[in-house]
Order: C-alpha cells, then sequence, then structure tokens
C-alpha cells in the first residue's frame, strides 16, 4: 500500500505544477535588421488564459531564403503544420511550429517534456518499490 502512495505522488509531481501553472512561452516579434526575437529572448511569460495552450515560433524567409519575420507567441490551438510550407507566387516560405511546454518556442526549442521526467523517474520508481 505505501508503494503505491509513492507512485501516485511522484506522478502527481510530475503532471500538476504544470497543469496548475500558466504556460510559459516566450512572446517576442523580430524587427528587421534586429536581433530581438532571434538570438537575444526576454523570459518567458505566463500566456494568457484564453490563449494558453501552445507556445509558437513562426518564421518568414523571403525568396531569397532571409529571414524577415519572426515571432513567438501563445496560441490557443497547436499548428496544424509544423513545419515549413512555400508562399503563393514563389514568395518565399513560412514555417510554424507549436509545443506545449515551458519555454519551449526559445532559440533551441530543447526544453524537457513531462514524457522526459517520467521516463527518467520511472526506473527509479520501480526500483523503489522493488525494494520494499
Amino acid at each position: 500500500m505505501r508503494s503505491w502512495f509513492v507512485f501516485v505522488a511522484l506522478l502527481a509531481v510530475v503532471f500538476l505544477p504544470s497543469s496548475l501553472d500558466a504556460l510559459k512561452c516566450i512572446q517576442c516579434d523580430s524587427q528587421p535588421n534586429r536581433d530581438e526575437c532571434k538570438t537575444t529572448l526576454p523570459e518567458a511569460r505566463d500566456c494568457p488564459q484564453t490563449v494558453n495552450n501552445y507556445c509558437f515560433k513562426t518564421e518568414t524567409f523571403n525568396k531569397n531564403g532571409d529571414l524577415s519575420m519572426l515571432r513567438r507567441y501563445c496560441n490557443v490551438l497547436a499548428s496544424t503544420q509544423n513545419g515549413c510550407v512555400d508562399l503563393p507566387g514563389g514568395l518565399g516560405k513560412k514555417c510554424e511550429y507549436s509545443c506545449n511546454t515551458d519555454g519551449c518556442n526559445s532559440v533551441t526549442g530543447l526544453v524537457a517534456s513531462r514524457a522526459a521526467y517520467l521516463v527518467t523517474l520511472l526506473p527509479i520508481i520501480f526500483y523503489a518499490l522493488s525494494r520494499q
């Protein structure tokens, strides 16, 4: 009985905090010939309650392949494409990515998900349970 309590408590530690707190996303827009939102990023901020399901990163490239616009923001829906599509008339391409962990729309996008925490914790949990 005690081991199941430990198991449930550890799962709660992994999953509850992110569901109780607002999603935190990088929120900024790039300006032509400026570095902010490209490599110099603001801190991830709480998303407004009406759009706190996903973080987005949208990049628009001109026909020469140069980045012309970059936005990082919160959204209620996930991206339908999560990748790049060509713009009509050969004007360039637009790339869109969505994710749902705090700060995941940063430059690198390398933020551990709850699944990564769970994969790390499960062997520890099973080891602890087997020792009792």
